[in-house]
C-alpha cells in the first residue's frame, strides 16, 4: 500500500509486524508489532492506517496507527470480517456479522449500529446479515441476507447515522443472490439475474432495465462504461 510518500506493508517478514518504507528510497522509516490472528489486513485513509482485526490481552480489536511514525492512534472493541473506510463522513463501517457498526475514524468510538435490534429467531435461522457491497458519499449499500432460500435484498443506509434510506428487492422472490453492484453519481448498477438494473441512489426507484441475454454475474465502472460480466461474455454500456 502506497499512501503520503510511504511503501506500508504487512506480513512480508511476520505476519505480526507493520512496516513503513521510503517510497523513493526504499528505507525502512518505522517497524511496529501487532498481535493478530491472521495475516494483517491494513486499510488507510488520510494520515492513519486502521487494522480491522487485531489481538489485545486475547480479545479482538480494531486499531488505528499514524502513517508518520506507526504511533497508536486508538483501539477499539469493535473489529470485523471487513471494513469500508467512509471518510467523507469521518467513519469506518465494520461487517461484524449481522451487524453494520459505525466507527468514528479519528477517536474509535462507536457512533451508530445497524440493526439496533434483531428479529425473534426461529429454530436454527440466523438474523439477516448486512454486508457492505459498495459505497458514495451519501450512501453505503449493503446486501441483506438471512442464509435461507429467500432472496437477497439491496438496502442503502446513511452513512452518517446508520439509518435505512431505501431497500429493493428483486422480483425473484426466491434464491436470487446478490453478488455485486456499482455507484456513478446518483445512480446504482445492479446486474439480477439476466438483466442490468439502474436505481436511483436517492430514492431506490428503478430508472432502467436492459437486457443482457444471458445470466450476469458481476458489474465494473471503467472510463464512462458499465462492464457487465454474464456466462457467456462482457456487456458493456455507456455508465452516462
Amino acid at each position: 500500500m502506497v499512501l503520503n510518500g510511504s511503501v506500508l506493508v504487512g506480513g512480508i517478514r511476520s505476519p505480526d509486524f507493520i512496516r513503513s518504507y521510503g517510497l523513493y528510497t526504499g528505507e525502512e522509516q518505522w517497524m511496529k508489532r501487532i498481535t493478530s490472528g491472521y495475516r494483517l489486513s491494513l486499510v488507510a485513509g488520510g494520515d492513519s492506517l486502521f487494522l480491522r482485526d487485531a489481538r489485545e490481552d486475547g480479545e479482538r480489536v480494531s486499531r488505528a496507527v499514524a502513517t508518520a511514525d506507526g504511533s497508536d492512534r486508538w483501539t477499539s472493541s469493535v473489529s470485523g470480517d471487513h471494513v469500508v473506510p467512509l471518510l467523507e463522513a469521518g467513519l469506518l463501517a465494520f461487517y461484524d456479522s449481522p451487524d453494520l457498526i459505525g466507527v468514528d475514524a479519528h477517536t474509535g468510538e462507536t457512533d451508530w449500529v445497524t440493526p439496533e435490534t434483531h428479529p425473534e429467531i426461529v429454530g436454527n435461522t440466523a438474523p439477516p446479515e448486512l454486508e457492505p457491497i459498495a459505497v458514495s458519499n451519501d450512501s453505503l449499500l449493503v446486501i441483506e441476507s438471512d442464509g435461507t432460500d429467500r432472496s437477497d435484498s439491496l438496502r442503502a443506509v446513511d452513512p452518517t447515522t446508520g439509518s435505512e434510506q431505501w431497500v429493493f428487492d428483486p422480483e425473484e422472490a426466491v434464491d436470487f443472490r446478490i453478488h455485486s453492484a456499482a455507484v456513478a453519481g446518483e445512480t446504482v448498477f445492479l446486474p439480477v439475474v439476466d438483466e442490468l438494473i439502474l436505481i436511483d441512489l436517492a430514492s431506490g426507484a428503478v430508472l432502467e432495465r436492459h437486457d443482457c441475454d444471458d445470466r450476469v454475474q458481476s458489474v465494473t465502472l471503467a472510463g464512462g462504461i458499465c462492464l457487465v460480466a454474464t456466462a457467456e461474455g462482457i456487456v458493456a454500456f455507456e455508465a452516462a
